[in-house]
């Protein structure tokens, strides 16, 4: 056997169905960039039939689905990620792997958050996720916390958690703009750039409507006309994919 049918035999197989998804996944971003989201999920769905079990392309899946509106999609699939992993991992999971497990509690609190289902149980998935940090804060995890203890009518520990949310959010979005610029900046196609800025706001825009509703919740009408009018300004709505 020549040297090249050794490659094709023991490199091709392993090599190919990552490079079909990685293509798949390219034009995924590409219809995503250019805000067609039901083709984005299609390429994103023919990426994962050549590689099923690839944890990034499946929480592009949930992140897509959260986008269409879908939540009840994006639950499942959360909930077959975070079952799939902890089938692939020991009992503690071993500390390099616990931001994937932390992302993926996040990711399915929120899921049952957003689907309205099993909300203490969203409440525990997110209390786990809290631990894993060890002292550390996150503003994603505790905008998802927060809304949870909004949905559950516990709206004065909600504003707590909200509050420390934005502030850190405020606080690190300066950074993460110089990030895009760093990784985006020199290109003439300025398209991810301007999706990365976009994302960044839309983010924003989720954490101050879940502070309006706290706020409105507890009376405080001033405020919550503040953020819910900023969020809509920067994007907020289930219509645009961004709740």
């Amino acid at each position: 056997m020549t040297v090249g049918a050794i490659l094709a035999v023991t490199v091709l197989p392993g090599w190919f169905p990552r490079e079909m998804a990685r293509w798949h996944e390219a034009w995924a971003e590409y219809e995503e960039l250019e805000g067609n989201l039901p083709a984005a999920s299609a390429a994103n769905s023919r990426a994962l039939w050549w590689t099923p079990d690839d944890f990034a392309l499946r929480s592009r899946k949930v992140t897509l689905q959260f986008r269409l509106g879908d939540a009840h999609a994006a639950l499942q699939e959360a909930d077959a990620m975070l079952a799939d992993f902890q089938a692939a991992m020991p009992d503690p999971v071993p500390v390099p792997y616990q931001e994937q497990l932390i992302s993926l509690l996040n990711q399915r609190a929120y899921a049952r958050a957003l689907a309205g289902k099993e909300v203490e149980a969203a409440l525990q998935d997110v209390n786990h996720a809290m631990t894993l940090l060890r002292g550390a804060e996150s503003a994603a995890i505790l905008d998802t916390r927060g809304y949870i203890l909004h949905l559950l009518g516990r709206n004065e520990d909600a504003r707590r958690d909200m509050e420390r949310a934005v502030s850190l959010m405020q606080a690190n979005m300066a950074l993460q703009r110089q990030g895009l610029y760093s990784m985006y900046g020199y290109l003439t196609d300025q398209r991810n750039l301007r999706r990365g800025e976009q994302e960044l706001q839309e983010g924003f825009a989720v954490l101050l409507h879940h502070r309006g509703l706290v706020y409105q919740s507890l009376g405080k009408d001033i405020l919550a006309k503040t953020d819910l009018d900023r969020a809509q300004q920067l994007g907020y709505g289930r219509e645009n994919g961004v709740w």
